[in-house]
């Protein structure tokens, strides 16, 4: 009969017998237990990147995206992004500190505002 504690084999457990605990980890009780480079980790730094101020928009700006977007508004359709750097390089030097995504933004908010007011009305 072979032996149950051979190398490399585990002993066997009938049904939904565990093995006995004292091999077991047990969490640590204090502070002093915990191992060095636990406390030394840095916290995550997801989801903290930093944020631009908002910035708010100038009337050379407003003008310049809506003489080139004013048909995105109308039709109730939010521009994709070559449409806003299309844009970007019709009026670059009154929109030099604007990215595509604040063309987008500022035309979806439009086009918000323009539902609600052909709604009102």
């Amino acid at each position: 009969m072979p032996s149950s504690k051979a190398e490399g084999t585990l002993p066997s457990t009938k049904g939904n017998e565990r093995p006995s605990s004292s091999k077991r980890r047990k969490p640590p009780t204090s502070d002093d237990e915990m191992p060095s480079r636990v406390l030394a980790m840095k916290p995550s730094s997801k989801g903290t990147a930093t944020r631009k101020k908002k910035l708010p928009w100038n009337k050379k700006e407003v003008q310049a995206v809506e003489r080139h977007m004013k048909h995105f508004i109308t039709s109730c359709v939010v521009p994709a992004k070559r449409d806003c750097e299309k844009c970007l390089g019709a009026e670059p030097e009154v929109l030099k500190n604007r990215e595509w995504q604040h063309i987008k933004f500022y035309i979806y908010n439009r086009i918000t505002a323009y539902k609600k007011k052909v709604v009102c009305e």
